[in-house]
Order: C-alpha cells, then sequence, then structure tokens
C-alpha cells in the first residue's frame, strides 16, 4: 500500500463483521494491520460508513492491546462508539453541521443526508454516535490528536451527536516532534448518502476534497524579528504561515526563550516581548493554520 496516498475505505450498507458468514469478509483482522501499519509509515486513510463500529467488531473504547480491530477503530480512527444511531432510527432529516471548535476550514461545513431529497442514497438511518475519548476519562496526551470534525444535531444524542473524527500527531511547544506519521478521518455516515445540489450544502466531491486537503496540507512557520526599541528591551517579533494549499495561520503560541512562560494562543501574528537583559535567544512559535494543522518556528 506504500505506493498510494491514500486509502479511502467505505463500509456501504452493511453492518456484518468478518466471521458473520462462512467465507472472511473484510475488514479482516489482516487487514486491519496492514491498514495500520500503513498509517503509521505516513499513509492517509479516509474511513466512511455507518455500522463502521459494527463491520470491525469494535464497538467500545478499550486500549489497543485488545486486539487489531478496537486498535484500528479506537486508536487510529480515534472513535468510541455512543450509540447505533444518531436519529434514534428515524429518517436524518438535519444537516451534519460542524462542531463549534472545529478548525475554521470546517466551519461552514454543512452536509444534507435527508432520504427525501437530494441524489443520495438514502439509506442513512444508522448512523453511529461517537466520540474521540471514553467518556468521564480525559486523557490530556491525546486531546491534540483527536479533533472531533462534524455533528448531527439532534434530541436523542447520548453526547454531542459526534459523526466525524479527525487523528493526526500535531506538535506543540511542549512537544516539538511527533511520534506519528498516520493522518486519517472516520465519518460514522457513508459518502453515497451525501445529497449532491442542495443549495448551501457541500457536495460528496467537495467533502471528500476537504477530507484529503486536511491531510495532505503541510504548514510551515517562519519568525522575523521586526525591531526593538532602542530605549528598553522591548523586541517585536512576526510569524508568518505558509501550506501546500494555501492555508493561513490563525493562532499562534510563543516561546521567547528566555525561561519566562508560554504566551498564547492569540489571533494575530505579531507579538512583543521584553527581555530581562540582553543576549542571544532562541524565539519559536507554534502557529495553527485554518485545517488546525500545526507547525513549529
Amino acid at each position: 500500500l506504500a505506493a498510494y496516498r491514500a486509502i479511502v475505505y467505505f463500509t456501504g450498507d452493511n453492518f456484518y463483521p468478518d466471521g458473520s458468514f462462512t467465507v472472511p469478509t473484510p475488514l479482516t483482522s489482516l487487514d486491519m494491520d496492514i491498514l495500520t501499519e500503513y498509517a503509521n509509515a505516513g499513509g492517509t486513510i479516509i474511513a466512511m460508513g455507518q455500522d463502521m463500529s459494527s463491520v470491525l467488531g469494535a464497538a467500545e473504547f478499550a486500549p489497543p492491546e485488545s486486539g487489531p480491530d478496537v486498535a484500528f477503530y479506537g486508536w487510529l480512527l480515534g472513535a468510541n462508539f455512543l450509540q447505533d444511531s444518531v436519529t434514534d432510527v428515524i429518517s436524518p432529516t438535519q444537516p451534519i453541521i460542524a462542531y463549534a471548535d472545529a478548525p475554521p476550514a470546517f466551519e461552514q461545513v454543512t452536509i444534507s443526508v435527508d432520504p427525501n431529497v437530494g441524489d443520495g442514497a438514502g439509506n442513512q438511518f444508522f448512523i453511529d454516535e461517537i466520540s474521540s475519548l471514553p467518556p468521564g476519562e480525559p486523557i490530556p496526551p491525546l486531546t491534540r490528536d483527536y479533533q472531533a470534525l462534524l455533528r448531527y444535531p439532534s434530541a436523542t444524542t447520548v453526547e454531542d451527536g459526534g459523526v466525524a473524527m479527525a487523528h493526526r500527531d500535531q506538535p506543540s511547544l511542549e512537544r516539538p516532534g511527533t511520534s506519528y506519521k498516520g493522518r486519517s478521518i472516520y465519518t460514522s455516515f457513508g459518502l453515497e448518502g451525501v445529497n449532491n445540489g442542495i443549495t448551501g450544502m457541500v457536495t460528496r466531491e467537495e467533502l471528500l476534497g476537504l477530507f484529503l486537503e486536511w491531510a495532505w496540507d503541510e504548514p510551515t512557520a517562519v519568525i522575523t524579528h521586526t525591531g526593538s526599541v532602542d530605549t528598553s528591551n522591548l523586541t517585536y517579533f512576526e510569524a508568518a504561515v505558509e501550506s501546500n494549499f494555501g492555508a493561513g495561520g490563525v493562532s499562534y503560541r510563543w516561546d521567547f526563550g528566555d525561561g519566562s512562560p508560554f504566551l498564547g494562543p492569540f489571533a494575530n501574528n505579531v507579538v512583543a516581548h521584553t527581555y530581562a537583559q540582553c543576549g542571544t535567544y532562541t524565539v519559536r512559535v507554534e502557529a495553527t493554520d485554518c485545517w488546525g494543522n500545526v507547525a513549529i518556528g
């Protein structure tokens, strides 16, 4: 699989896990092991489909050592199953929308899976509700890696109606490197159920394009020393963010290299700092772009 820049996996209208029939059916444990190895090596996986947890046999959160099904579903895709149908097995007439804290590139995303309109498959009655972490068990080191993207607003949700999760190891000032190369987005609804041609709603093609751009976005950050006040130790810095997809910076955290506390996040890319004494300092910035991806400059 290393020859492929991305793997796109659809479950379709299916809920049977491997072992349900006399012949193996995907994804088998071997399939999940291979996809995990592909992601570990830096591959991109987009997984979409209602009843994904059933197909993978991994409905509830458990540590990765429980088996390849849970490792792929819970760790790699970043999902924790909450319930089998976010709509209580009725027509999903409301649009799927972005979380309030989703990256800005997803803020205006609205998706129609209503079986009564459009040209979608009209089969999305079992959209799983998912969360990124076990209920009541926050795991701070993981909160930067998993990003809830989309939700279905409904009175029958267990939590927030989560239906899309992204997983990508993001660096920080505290941990400027990354240990996981893979990128993945998992939606508990199927692309085949998305309606095209609805005013104000993203199309199937646009949605998949957004997912791939998020995964392939590679921001960089550069700091410029823009000047100092001669009569003091006040110094100004500016951060510039560039991306292969033209994404701009939206958030900045600063380390001025003198042992003072990190500052931010700020929406402005220009910052001033007063040094206690003259010297040579290494200044760093943690810059986040509109896709929610982070670069250390």
